[in-house]
């Protein structure tokens, strides 16, 4: 569930004008910043997904 909301969430950014994206953007960089520090990098994972597959919990 995680990984498709993830999905839609940069779909969402990603659909929206750059100036309405702005609040949004910022939300999301927020909350990457609080799972990256909750995080680790899992080698198992491919180089070729994305960042935030790539990381692991605790």
């Amino acid at each position: 569930m995680g990984e498709a909301a993830r999905i839609r969430l940069d779909a969402a950014v990603a659909a929206l004008p750059v100036r309405e994206a702005r609040p949004l953007r910022r939300m999301v960089a927020a909350l990457d910043r609080r799972f990256l520090s909750v995080t680790v990098p899992d080698p198992s994972v491919s180089s070729l997904a994305p960042w935030w597959q790539r990381r692991d919990w605790f």
